[in-house]
């Protein structure tokens, strides 16, 4: 949305008075306040950002636009006690999808006759306003609603929003696809919400031979390209003029910034998980400390790898052969989803989805296959618009080719700072450590989801309901709390009817030892 109609857009009108971008009401989203500077003239929470290098990929305008950035769903809060701990590269609790919904609200409400419009004409126009101005601006403004309220309104009259996503989760495969499958070629490329998943850290991302909960992305500027594409940066995949496909609003050269800053300048550097903050939370207890190093060396590490600052971890054997280019990356363990157990909504829904790809002129694809070509020519267009040389794009495309599968397996990443990120399993279907290292059968079946009050002990998030919290329903498709569990499956499988149960990973945990690798886990 252009810059200045965001900071004039006032709120919805059944939620009191005031704009939208007040404090009070983007914590509504779990937006996290920053201060306002220089830099933040308007006081925007962390992640908004003023983009003067805008330039519409459809007529060649340019616009100073209002967007996200990564931080959005990246940067995790944890609160106890009075105190606040803004986790850079944590998993957000923001609820973006709700946001989206309201800012829509508010600008149709705007264009509907009253004094809101003249309010926020003026507002937008400053010293400029007038009343022919004023008249132009409603006419910019109708038309950028009804272009951008399409998806919504298709998604809705399609009855395409089948799982709602709440705090902290979005179904993100699913949204990249019906933005560059579906507003941007055809809507009857559009795919249902059936598979929200939790924002995952980015700790050490850049160093993992593969990226995305299903293992799906190889090269790191493909998977950026198709997350700017995602959160609704546009792109011209209609032109008739081959000169003008591709075109878009992705900064490139900043996605490649972010990527490098994420990754540091030698194996696991960059950016790093957060330490426990024994000040804040309360001191390890290193007795059961070394009790839960055990048993993580037994149940965990063959799968989650050993820690990340350990001497380890950096041996050859948990190391890919260097690639053509000279770079090693770190072998992540990519588990069948009918060994983890843990529900396959994503997995599937990525594996199956195809679309007509009418202008491009591939027939009907995969979706792998799809977001593949889409973002390497995205990229691409921006290298040959700035003259990258050959060498250049290899280092910008993180020294990886572009390979986008579609396994169906989930990736087992390593628990570096997993201490700072409830809920648990990748669809956030569990509310804490304890929890998840307890039989199938004693995990909560509900709770509530937006508060960022920490508890300690069992290590996730307080179970709050408030006005607007988020009841999390593992009932549902796409929403359920099975498997990556600690069980005796030879008891569960005479109470489930001679059934083998998927997703019993290692035998059950006394409750000794759940306690001792979750006092193990905290010092990760």
């Amino acid at each position: 949305m252009p810059y200045d109609w965001f900071v004039a857009l006032e709120r919805p009108k059944n939620e009191g008075e005031g704009l939208f971008i007040d404090q009070d009401y983007m914590m509504r989203f779990d937006f996290i306040p920053s201060q306002k500077t220089e830099q933040n003239p308007d006081n925007l929470p962390i992640c908004f950002v003023k983009d003067d290098r805008f330039v519409n990929p459809m007529n060649g305008e340019k616009v100073t636009m209002a967007g996200i950035t990564c931080a959005a769903c990246h940067t995790g809060q944890i609160n106890y006690n009075g105190e606040g701990l803004v986790i850079d590269g944590g998993p957000a609790m923001t609820n973006v999808t709700l946001f989206q919904d309201k800012v829509s609200v508010a600008l149709f409400e705007t264009l509907l006759p009253s004094r809101r419009f003249l309010r926020f004409a003026k507002r937008v126009l400053k010293d400029e306003y007038s009343l022919i101005n004023a008249i132009k601006l409603l006419k910019e403004v109708k038309e950028f609603a009804e272009t951008n309220g399409q998806l919504t309104t298709e998604m809705i009259n399609r009855h395409l929003n089948l799982v709602k996503e709440g705090f902290g989760r979005v179904d993100a495969l699913t949204r990249i696809g019906n933005i560059v499958f579906g507003a941007e070629i055809d809507f009857e490329n559009l795919r249902a919400i059936s598979a929200p998943v939790s924002y995952p850290p980015l700790w050490t991302v850049p160093w993992f031979d593969w990226a995305q909960y299903n293992g799906s992305i190889r090269q790191p500027m493909v998977r950026n390209v198709g997350e700017a594409l995602g959160v609704q940066a546009p792109v011209n995949l209609t032109a008739t003029d081959k000169e003008q496909l591709f075109n878009s609003s992705v900064h490139v050269d900043n996605l490649h910034e972010i990527e490098n800053l994420l990754a540091g300048d030698k194996r696991l550097s960059g950016l790093q998980a957060p330490k426990w903050p024994t000040k804040m939370l309360g001191p390890i207890n290193d007795n059961l400390k070394q009790q839960g190093q055990k048993l993580y060396e037994e149940h965990c590490q063959k799968c989650h790898l050993p820690p990340v600052d350990s001497k380890t971890i950096m041996q050859d054997r948990y190391w890919e052969e260097p690639n053509k280019y000279g770079k090693r990356y770190l072998i992540t363990h990519n588990i069948d989803v009918n060994v983890i157990g843990t529900d396959p909504a994503e997995v599937f829904d990525f594996y199956e989805r195809q679309a007509e790809t009418k202008g491009l002129g591939l027939g009907e694809i995969f979706a792998n296959r799809g977001l593949q070509v889409v973002t390497e020519a995205v990229a691409n267009k921006w290298y040959d618009e700035n003259d990258i040389s050959p060498e250049k794009r290899i280092e910008m495309n993180g020294d990886r080719e572009n390979i986008v599968l579609s396994p169906l397996k989930y990736r087992a990443r390593p628990l570096n700072g997993v201490w700072s990120t409830p809920p648990y399993l990748h669809n956030g279907s569990v509310p804490n450590l304890y929890e998840l290292l307890s039989p199938w059968e004693e995990r909560s079946k509900q709770f509530y989801v937006g508060s960022k009050e920490f508890e300690p002990e069992k290590v996730g998030f307080v179970n709050t309901q408030f006005t607007g919290a988020f009841l999390m329903d593992t009932t549902l498709a796409g929403n359920t709390n099975t498997g990556h569990e600690f069980n005796d499956a030879e008891e569960v499988k005479k109470k489930d009817n001679n059934v083998e149960r998927k997703g019993i990973i290692g035998p059950k945990l006394t409750e000794k030892e759940r306690w001792a690798l979750i006092e193990y886990l905290k010092t990760l």
